[in-house]
């Protein structure tokens, strides 16, 4: 059995390996079984380009971007011919325990052999390995997986079903890992499109992933994570060719010495002899141009649910998208009967990753972290491809939860620019999130908040160049790359509204806050909260030309406060402790006072509110600024117009 809520046996068949034999065998006799035109029979002559074309949802228009403050293109979807790839036409069966991997991969090759199509997925659950639809043997152009009303895909829960490797971006890293479960890459003109659902069952996944309170599950990603980037991306790991970087097989002494259990432990659901700790994207479009994904609902994936990287015109409406479950966990049965109940992690919703012109409207997102995090590589990695997210329209969108409404960040090292996010309701721990910090290098730049309705639990909007939880964490940078210090200007907040209301779970009753900006000051490797040996002076790298205009939030408090402990890095005896839980003494050291991390205005040392909320920000243009903060004594703020700068040692600096 294999359906949602319960998992199978785990085998170590390698599944596409067969898949790929199969596709070969009934490539030909596939495209002319099973297919129809939606107009006219004869259509299914692959060689006849002159069949009739439509286009999905044609009958909703994409209404154009008029008030974007940058040049963007004209949105629209793509079209495709009228041929029709059905998955049960091609063996799948819709049971809910029948594995289709084969059937589905019969369905692409019909379709790539036809000059494109719309692959069908009727009504049914249809239980499958990973649909990969990729440019490797012959073009993957105009393809439309279409997931009707009452149909259901849920993916398998087993490992080895994701191999052989294939070629993806993990947090910012190239390398070759588990499939993603929905692959689309090297393709023109495709959609994901459809009434229906897509189930990931990730939670099978998620048990690779934990680290709070004391007694959780052990983070197994953090340490293997940090592995694969000394070895393949580090400035002195020398040069990997993406091909050469796997991280992921079925025997695990394949792979490099740093990345095999002996160095690395894996959970206990890791099958024997396997190894692999970077979870799969659910939809990844990888290096696509012209791309659709409408109508469908994608729920409970490993990782990132939808992830555009390396692609162009990509265009994601009408979608609901959903890793957060009903109270936070999902209780389901191994293969051995042991019943675990987990939450999820890292499930944002749509990350936008070295990808342009880009739109993402009329959505609902309920998350596990970011609704939208727009991306574009970490550090090494991001500079030597050099590609930059850029073009990115947000618009009507809503979230029920989510870690960061839309974010930019933390890998951002090829760059961010010309962000425009407007009209959506927001709700979620930090509304209007920007994160990087020293080692990213880069620019974020042009960044635009306008008509956002907020209900946040920790921050209305952050800007900080000091982000403390990256998955691979600053210590593990060399010195040279920590000196590279991001770029952070032209971030503009207009017509922002809502509350902000700190919560237990958070740890942030009454320390909910409208606005925390923080740059990075002078000689940043050198302050005690970092403390870096041989560390050279660095210049000041102020957040320059902040806008507020129309903003108007009651919160806990004006500015944020922070515990001492806010920049305490995760314990570095953490990756050395044998337990697969965290241990009371780690965790007294992650709430252990960070020496050096000072307070600055509007909060002196001796306020209850001693926090540093504002730190190397020049200026700060204000009209119609108004928070109301809730807190006894914390400070209000009502500014009709003016300016405000807060730099660590005077003006000059913002020259």
């Amino acid at each position: 059995m294999d359906s949602q809520g319960t998992t199978p046996r785990y085998t170590t068949l390698a599944t596409p390996i067969l898949v790929s034999l199969l596709t070969s065998i009934y490539m030909v006799a596939a495209a002319s079984c099973g297919t129809g035109d939606l107009g006219d029979p004869a259509a299914d002559d692959p060689g006849d380009d002159a069949t009739a074309m439509y286009t999905p949802y044609a009958d909703v228009a994409i209404q154009p971007v008029g008030n974007a403050p940058f040049a963007v293109p004209a949105f629209s979807r793509p079209s495709f011919h009228q041929r029709r790839f059905n998955v049960a036409e091609f063996g799948a069966v819709g049971d809910g325990v029948t594995k289709n991997t084969a059937a589905f991969a019969r369905a692409v090759a019909a379709a790539k052999h036809a000059r494109g199509g719309q692959i069908v997925v009727p009504a049914g659950r249809w239980l499958t390995g990973p649909i990969q639809i990729t440019s490797d043997d012959g073009s993957c152009d105009g393809i439309d997986l279409h997931v009707e009303a009452g149909a259901e895909i849920l993916f398998s829960t087993e490992f080895a079903d994701y191999l052989p490797v294939v070629r993806t971006r993990w947090e910012g890293m190239d390398v070759m890992n588990y499939s993603p479960l929905v692959y689309f890459r090297g393709c023109k003109n495709v959609a994901l499109t459809g009434e229906g659902t897509l189930t990931g069952q990730g939670w099978v996944w998620w048990l690779w992933k934990g680290n709070l309170p004391v007694g959780a599950p052990k983070d197994y990603t953090k340490p293997f994570a940090t592995a694969v980037y000394k070895k393949f991306v580090r400035s002195d790991a020398g040069d990997w060719p993406v091909e050469s970087r796997v991280v992921a097989a079925l025997d695990a002494r394949t792979l490099a010495p740093e990345l095999q259990p002996a160095a690395v432990p894996v959970p206990a659901n890791m099958p024997p002899g396997m190894t692999g700790l970077l979870r799969p994207s659910f939809v990844e479009f990888h290096t696509c141009d012209h791309v659709l994904v409408e109508g469908v609902t994608v729920q409970f994936g490993p990782f990132w649910m939808l992830h555009p990287v390396y692609s162009k015109h990509v265009v994601v409406r009408n979608v609901n998208i959903v890793s957060w479950p009903d109270g936070g966990t999902i209780t389901f049965t191994d293969p051995d009967g042991v019943a675990h109940t987990v939450a999820p992690a890292n499930g944002d919703g749509c990350d936008p990753d070295s990808t342009r012109d880009v739109l993402i409207e009329d959505s609902l997102f309920n998350t596990s972290d970011d609704v939208v995090a727009i991306k574009s590589g970490l550090n090494e990695d991001g500079w030597r491809v050099n590609i930059p997210s850029e073009n990115i329209i947000i618009r009507r969108i809503r979230s029920g939860n989510g870690h960061g409404g839309v974010t930019v960040g933390s890998e951002m090292s090829g760059g961010v620019r010309n962000v425009f996010a407007f009209d959506s309701d927001l709700t979620g721990d930090t509304a209007l999130r920007i994160k990087t910090l020293p080692g990213r290098g880069g620019e974020i730049r042009n960044i635009h908040y306008d008509h956002i309705r907020i209900m946040a639990h920790n921050l209305a909007l952050e800007v900080t160049t000091n982000y403390p939880s990256p998955t691979v964490t600053a210590p593990n940078f060399t010195l040279e790359t920590r000196q590279r210090i991001p770029v952070m200007r032209d971030i503009f907040y207009n017509h922002i509204s809502g509350t902000v209301v700190g919560t237990a779970v958070l740890n942030k009753i009454n320390k909910g806050a409208a606005i925390y900006l923080e740059g990075v000051p002078a000689n940043v490797l050198q302050l005690p909260y970092n403390a870096v040996a041989g560390a050279p002076a660095t210049a000041a790298s102020p957040i320059r030309n902040v806008q507020m205009n129309d903003f108007v939030i009651t919160a806990d408090n004006t500015w944020n406060w922070f515990d001492a402990a806010y920049m305490q890095r995760f314990p570095d005896d953490y990756l050395t402790n044998p337990s697969t839980f965290i241990s009371a003494a780690e965790l007294a050291k992650l709430d252990t006072p960070a020496p050096g991390y000072r307070p600055s205005p509007p909060y002196g040392t001796a306020s209850p509110y001693n926090a540093k909320s504002c730190l190397d920000v020049c200026p700060i243009k204000m009209r119609g600024v108004h928070v109301t903060a809730t807190v006894p004594g914390g400070p209000s703020v009502a500014t009709d117009h003016g300016t405000f700068s807060c730099v660590t040692s005077d003006v000059t600096e913002c020259d």
